[in-house]
């Protein structure tokens, strides 16, 4: 089991942490994640900074306030999307794992189920199924190629997070879930926060109803891990600490 550390992290700073929000894809934990700090530390959960699926989205953040962005191992998270690809255009959501990873990504508005009012924006019912500005290239404001793409710059949307506010951390799901008593000190230690005495783990599944994942990592055809490896930054996912393997199948 590889030993838990914060992916990367702001410098420690002496204004107090009273605040956080977390950021992260979706079917990455940001649930669990927010779970999991809200019961173990004296912060208040805020969500106005932004969807929390997308990308930092407002004038500043206070410093008061901590980003946790969360990111999971990359064949787990995309057999995961694929099961249950949450606010994608219609075209996407009855594809073979095959097609999936290979088509054009674009996401549909949901004002409610998106929750964009606690996010601080209008939640004008007027543009559900407009095209999600959200999930669009930040910059260049195409849709992305594919998953792979969309989970790269997201990645690096994360790591970015360290070097915009006075506090962020990036960490990895499989370590506050499988981890929770190295992980937790670690972040109390580096940020001063105001923690309980006993640390409490969470067991149960947190977030949004899944659908059944319809393969395992195991059953990826070798066209797939080849279009997968040329894919994906392995440079990036190794600086989060993932390796692909494509033989064990990681919990769900």
């Amino acid at each position: 089991m590889q030993k838990p550390a914060m992916v990367a992290s702001t410098p420690s700073h002496d204004s107090q942490v009273s605040q956080f929000q977390v950021f992260g894809e979706r079917r990455s934990g940001t649930n669990f994640t927010r779970l999991l700090i809200e019961r173990n530390f004296a912060l208040e959960p805020v969500f106005h900074y932004g969807w929390k699926h997308g990308f930092l989205s407002v004038p500043a953040v206070g410093s008061h306030v901590l980003l946790v962005g969360v990111a999971r191992n990359p064949i787990d998270w995309l057999i995961s999307m694929h099961a249950t690809p949450f606010a994608v255009v219609p075209r996407l959501k009855d594809l073979s794992f095959s097609d999936f990873i290979r088509a054009e990504w674009d996401s549909i508005a949901r004002p409610g189920g998106q929750g964009w009012r606690a996010a601080g924006f209008r939640q004008d019912m007027k543009l559900r199924n407009e095209v999600l500005q959200f999930d669009r290239h930040p910059i260049e404001g195409r849709a992305f190629r594919n998953i792979l793409e969309l989970r790269q710059v997201k990645l690096r949307a994360l790591l970015g997070l360290t070097r915009r506010v006075s506090h962020a951390a990036v960490v990895r799901h499989e370590d506050l879930r499988d981890q929770p008593d190295e992980m937790l000190p670690l972040l109390r230690d580096h940020f001063a926060l105001p923690a309980v005495l006993t640390w409490h783990r969470i067991d149960d599944y947190v977030g949004n109803k899944s659908n059944p994942k319809t393969l395992t990592a195991a059953d990826i055809s070798p066209e797939d891990r080849t279009f997968i490896l040329d894919g994906l930054d392995l440079d990036l996912e190794a600086q989060f600490g993932y390796g692909l393997n494509f033989d064990v199948s990681p919990r769900a």
